[in-house]
């Protein structure tokens, strides 16, 4: 029996204050769709408290599997090429910081394995 692993989306953004706002235009847009999407089983948008005159924003998505995975990833790719938005300049721009990542579970019985000293 195979296992299917759900997948996480975890991205993290620094930068200056006065650039919150905007930031947080396109996440609120890109949640939003995210959400809608079928395999999204988790979907939220934290913040950190951050040194003075900076944000600290953290967004988590979790999919059913990698198949929902790529299908949002796709559908984000196709919308931002319609509408000719480019994440990374923007963020460039920005002077933004990210840390982007996809992860998976592990398996229950992997952190009692990897501490045996058997």
């Amino acid at each position: 029996m195979s296992h299917q692993s759900s997948v996480f989306r975890i991205d993290r953004f620094n930068g200056p204050a006065e650039r919150r706002g905007e930031l947080m235009v396109r996440i609120e847009e890109t949640h939003a769709i995210l959400g809608r999407i079928d395999g999204c089983l988790l979907n939220h948008v934290l913040e950190q408290t951050a040194e003075e005159g900076r944000f600290d924003i953290v967004t988590l998505v979790m999919w059913r599997d990698e198949l929902a995975y790529e299908n949002a990833r796709r559908t984000m790719q196709a919308r931002y090429e319609a509408s000719g938005f480019d994440p990374r300049a923007f963020l460039e721009a920005a002077g933004i910081k990210a840390d982007l990542g996809t992860y998976a579970s592990l398996p229950p019985d992997t952190a009692a394995a990897a501490s045996r000293t058997d």
